[in-house]
């Protein structure tokens, strides 16, 4: 151009404001409220995994019988059985 912003380039006004409008119609989008409640219930899970089975886990394994290894277990496969859950609720919540 001529020096004037009235072009169509990507750093005239008129880019500008478009890409300042694309942006707030985005920051405004939320996703379902099934997929906000279910983040919110995984993140419960977590938590509660975190402050009641880590630290019980090895009294509860010794009052069912079981020795550390299954108290270890019970700590382990958690995480892993949350990601194995995780990928299919992932693709179901971003349908």
């Amino acid at each position: 151009g001529d020096g004037t912003g009235a072009g169509a380039g990507p750093g005239t006004p008129a880019a500008i404001a478009e890409m300042a409008e694309a942006s707030a119609d985005d920051s405004s989008r939320m996703p379902p409220c099934g997929s906000l409640w279910m983040m919110y219930y995984l993140a419960f899970l977590v938590v509660t995994n975190m402050v009641i089975v880590i630290p019980t886990a090895d009294e509860y394994a010794t009052r069912l019988g079981a020795g550390q290894v299954f108290s270890g277990l019970v700590i382990s496969l958690t995480p892993f059985l949350s990601g194995l859950i995780g990928v299919p609720l992932n693709y179901w919540m971003l349908q």
